[in-house]
């Protein structure tokens, strides 16, 4: 209730830079492009978000000849570059290519939906502000007791006045309830909106009755408020934007909230336990755990599905969710899964997670049929963000396609060794096949990057590039990557 060509330093970065192409902005730039690639080019407004999200990643340069921003256009550059050629080479019709775009489709149509229904229509009165600012302006103390059942709730407040000295009690039938929790102090904007808006209006020493939160339920007693004496115009002005944010943070939260479950009651999904049992039997994973690191929530890889789906072949046909235009076989999840980027797979640890996986997964189909069936799809934002993830899509085919084909030549390990053996000496004791396969990770990684950079050069050489150099030296940025790199050791095998 935190020595290769400078212009490919960012590759390593590419899934943090594939965050670029998320916007909520239906914003388009209408001054003269950044660079121009033959027909493609590249504004200002997708350089500056793609640098700012892509971390820049250190290693030790021979006589650096770019600026990290100048490295990074030109990184940008070559990927439109590749992406081009891989439409020219038919990669935009690989089953996965096909299905991911597809994916991507359906989410930027929910987007767009989430735009017209909630974003557009939310809107903060002067007077919500001015009241809100007040609040910022207080630090209260609370202390409560929390509850799962309102029943509960509301028995422990019957007791609670029947006291001739009300007061929060240890009381409860669970361990919890049992307690009194004080919050510490707090003010505005920093709990759950819902149980703020129940304790602000409580006087020192006040107890609250039953209110719900999304958490549950709670009985809350204002401990102290300590109020700012001295509220100015000028204060309230230097503070609206900050708390105009929150406010439209909070309004979007919950009428979004609204429209969800509007929305669901009348599809009526019902998950199928049956082939709920039979499913969660064989995909549920637990989470990784070890030497007292955090569990680790893995995803299932397409080779894991594909290894659920034989096994599961006597039972694909069951029926796992039904709903009220149609219904989902075993089967029909597990390919559903299969066909969403891994990132965003649910990591289904128990069967709790399996179950909000699902539904999740579900209500993001209709929402998306939703959308369709409103012609979002063909808005000028959900087509310019569906391109934009297209050229991310085609690009890492194809550089899948030629790191593919990098090989080892005999004796390249021994001969690296030779001539790095100081790096690999130290005082303890050293596992040569540990050695080796640092090396052979090491020289993997150069000579994909190498080879990804051979092709994109040789696209250069036929491709009219042209780059507004005053441009982009102008364009100032608000995180500079430059100032705080980010040191990695990757391995590839």
């Amino acid at each position: 209730m935190k020595n290769f060509k400078n212009r490919f330093l960012p590759f390593l970065a590419i899934l943090i830079a594939f965050l670029s192409v998320f916007r909520c902005s239906d914003k388009t730039e209408t001054s003269p492009p950044l660079a121009i690639i033959g027909d493609k080019s590249i504004s200002a407004d997708d350089f500056i978000l793609s640098y700012e999200l892509t971390p820049y990643v250190y290693f030790k340069q021979e006589k650096p000849k770019r600026s990290l921003k100048e490295t990074h256009l030109n990184t940008m550059i070559d990927k439109k570059l590749l992406a081009q050629e891989a439409l020219k080479k038919g990669l935009d019709q690989d089953n996965k290519v096909k299905a991911l775009l597809s994916w991507y489709q359906k989410k930027a149509a929910i987007k767009q939906l989430y735009r017209e229904v909630v974003q557009r229509k939310v809107t903060v009165s002067e007077k919500e502000l001015r009241q809100a600012f007040v609040y910022l302006n207080e630090k209260v103390q609370v202390q409560q007791l929390f509850f799962k059942d309102e029943n509960e709730a509301w028995a422990v407040y019957r007791k609670i006045n029947d006291d001739p000295s009300p007061a929060l009690q240890k009381t409860g039938q669970t361990p919890f309830t049992a307690t009194v929790h004080d919050l510490g102090e707090f003010t505005w904007g920093e709990m759950d909106p819902d149980f703020e808006q129940a304790v602000f209006q409580l006087k020192p020493g006040e107890i609250s009755p039953p209110f719900a939160t999304k958490w549950g339920w709670h009985i809350a007693q204002m401990l102290s408020r300590k109020r700012n004496p001295l509220l100015t115009e000028t204060g309230f002005q230097e503070r609206k934007s900050y708390i105009q944010k929150i406010s439209e943070r909070r309004k979007r939260a919950k009428l979004a909230s609204a429209y969800i479950q509007r929305f669901m009651i009348p599809h009526n999904v019902v998950i199928k336990g049956q082939a709920f049992a039979i499913l969660a039997e064989r995909i549920v994973k637990p989470a990784n755990t070890g030497g007292g690191l955090p569990k680790i929530a893995l995803r299932s890889r397409d080779g894991e599905i594909s290894g659920a789906i034989d096994e599961l072949a006597g039972n694909l046909h069951k029926p796992l969710v039904s709903y009220a235009a149609g219904h989902w076989t075993i089967a029909d999840f597990l390919e559903k899964l299969k066909n969403m980027p891994l990132t965003d797979r649910p990591a289904i640890t128990s069967k709790k997670s399996l179950e909000n996986g699902i539904g999740v997964m579900i209500r993001d189909e209709l929402l998306a049929a939703e959308a369709f069936r409103r012609g979002l799809q063909n808005s000028p934002a959900v087509m310019k963000e569906l391109a934009s993830i297209k050229e991310e899509l085609l690009f890492a085919k194809l550089r899948n396609e030629i790191v593919a084909e990098v090989r080892l030549a005999p004796g390249e390990i021994e001969e690296y060794y030779s001539a790095h053996r100081d790096e690999f000496v130290t005082s303890g004791k050293m596992n040569i096949d540990d050695v080796r396969e640092q090396i052979r990770n090491l020289l993997f990684y150069q000579k994909k990057n190498r080879a990804v950079i051979a092709a994109a050069d040789k696209l250069r050489l036929k491709t009219t590039i042209y780059i507004d150099s005053e441009k982009l030296a102008a364009i100032e940025v608000t995180t500079d990557w430059a100032e705080n790199p980010v040191s990695l050791f990757v391995m590839e095998k």
